[in-house]
């Protein structure tokens, strides 16, 4: 999945930058990567105006900023180590940050452009952001070594438990006659997934 952003501080030069990422993707995840990576790039005491057109962003990042949500809360958020970083960013370099939604799709010229280059993105080779700079994790959860759990760890815990579970108990032979009926009847994943909709 793609992640881009251009800087248009200018009106004569802008700076497009395009990035991918292969671990647990997400439209959300995508936008987080956008924003860390051009506030990486960012100038000490700028002015920077994020027009993004996703809302799940705009309340991470709001709910990051209130002094008074929990560290607790934090780690349930998806990508919290990475709007950890970008809050660090934030600390250090001084930015004034303003955050404007904007319509998707909607015929804005930049997110257009935006959204042509993340989609040509997919192609890069991914770039893995490491939070273990982050003086507040004790620890860095990873699976397989693909990459940090950047989500909400006791719900992809579970997740991937049942996932197990599930996939274990097929084969007991209390199943087998379910494993049969699979066989003698395959699934049709086009109607079911019509069904589905």
């Amino acid at each position: 999945m793609g992640f881009a952003w251009i800087e248009i501080s200018s009106n004569s030069i802008h700076t497009p930058f395009q990035g991918a990422m292969a671990f647990q993707p997400s439209s959300t995840k995508a936008e987080t990567y956008a924003i860390l990576s051009a506030l990486i790039t960012a100038p000490s005491n700028a002015m920077v105006t994020i027009n993004t057109d996703s809302q799940n962003v705009i309340t991470n990042y709001h709910q990051f900023k209130d002094p008074n949500f929990s560290l607790w809360k934090h780690l349930k958020v998806d990508t919290y180590m990475f709007w950890t970083l970008i809050f660090k960013l934030i600390t250090s370099k001084n930015p004034y940050i303003s955050i404007k939604k904007i319509k998707a799709h909607y015929g804005n010229q930049w997110n257009d452009v935006a959204d042509a280059l993340l989609k040509s993105a997919t192609n890069l080779l991914p770039i893995f952001l490491s939070p273990a700079n982050n003086p507040n994790s004790l620890l860095i959860p990873t699976f397989n070594h693909l990459g940090p759990l950047d989500s909400n760890l006791r719900k992809w815990t579970q997740r991937t438990c049942h996932a197990w579970i599930s996939v274990s108990s097929l084969h007991n032979h209390s199943f087998k006659h379910i494993l049969n009926l699979i066989h003698d009847y395959p699934v049709n994943w086009i109607v079911t997934s019509s069904w589905l909709r």
